[in-house]
C-alpha cells in the first residue's frame, strides 16, 4: 500500500512569523463561506466581483487562509474566530496590497473547485439524496 499524496502547500514569512497554506479544513472553507463571500457563490461570481471582495476583505481572508508554522488545522479550527480576527488585524498591518492579492490567488491553486464545495453554493436549494440514491454510490 502506497502513502497517501501529501497536500499542496505554500509557505510565507509574514512580519517575521512563518504560515503555510493548503487545501480548506471544513471550518475554514465554513469562515470564508458565512464572513467573507456572505451568501455569493464563488461559482456565480465574476472576476471583478471576487477581486473586490479581496480589496474590501484581503486581510480577514487571509487569517481564515493561513496557518502559522506549528500549527495544524484542527488547532485552528479549535481557536475560533476570536483567533482569525486577531491574525487579521496582524495581516491588515504587516502585508502590501500585492502580498493579500499574490497569497489569495495561491488559494484557488491549492484548492481545486471539488474542494470549495461550501463556496460554490447553488442558487436554489438541492434536492436531499434519497436513501436509494446514496447506497447505489457506495462501495459493495
Amino acid at each position: 500500500m502506497s502513502d497517501p499524496e501529501k497536500p499542496k502547500q505554500k509557505s510565507y514569512e509574514i512580519g517575521g512569523r512563518r504560515f503555510y497554506q493548503t487545501e480548506l479544513s471544513w471550518q475554514q472553507e465554513k469562515w470564508l463561506a458565512d464572513h467573507v463571500f456572505t451568501g455569493k457563490a464563488l461559482g456565480a461570481m465574476e472576476h471583478h466581483e471576487v477581486m473586490d471582495l479581496v480589496r474590501s476583505r484581503g486581510p480577514l481572508m487571509l487569517a481564515i487562509l493561513l496557518i502559522e508554522d506549528g500549527q495544524t488545522r484542527v488547532q485552528k479550527a479549535q481557536a475560533g474566530w476570536a483567533g482569525v480576527e486577531q491574525l487579521a488585524a496582524f495581516l491588515a498591518g504587516e502585508c502590501t496590497a500585492i502580498n493579500v492579492a499574490l497569497y489569495v490567488l495561491d488559494f484557488f491553486d491549492l484548492n481545486p473547485a471539488g474542494n470549495l464545495w461550501l463556496l460554490a453554493q447553488t442558487p436554489e436549494p438541492m434536492p436531499a439524496p434519497t436513501p436509494t440514491g446514496l447506497t447505489s454510490r457506495l462501495p459493495s
